[in-house]
């Protein structure tokens, strides 16, 4: 969420705080949220296969031209882009660095839970 009026106060010092009672928070648009989140799957996706990725966002004087470049329909705006593609190190030294964080991620059954907390994803629901 971003603050608009982030000075509130009635001589508006121009100080950044929010002096008195009055705050007004802004949500973003939640379909940002959902780019956002489907935007991380696709990177971790990307970084779990071996591959490099990068998202990066869309100036919005670039927008046009993305479009074009893209083929990006009029009635969806590009927020931003996601590069995938191979590292240039040598695939050793990634695959052993996957390997490794591979190795430091807890059990499946220690982070997912069906329904509740105390039941693994393991276990089939009852």
């Amino acid at each position: 969420m971003r603050h608009q009026g982030r000075c509130c106060c009635p001589r508006r010092h121009g100080c950044g705080r929010l002096h008195g009672p009055v705050r007004r928070v802004v949500a973003a648009p939640y379909w940002d949220i959902d780019t956002g989140f489907a935007a991380l799957l696709m990177w971790l996706t990307a970084a779990d296969a071996g591959l490099a990725a990068c998202f990066f966002d869309i100036p919005a004087d670039r927008i046009e031209s993305f479009r074009s470049a893209f083929a990006v329909p009029p009635q969806f705006t590009p927020i931003g882009a996601i590069s995938i593609g191979y590292d240039d190190e040598p695939s050793a030294k990634v695959g052993a660095t996957r390997e490794r964080v591979r190795a430091m991620r807890k059990p499946l059954a220690q982070t997912v839970h069906r329904g509740r907390w105390n039941l693994p994803v393991t276990e089939p629901p009852s």
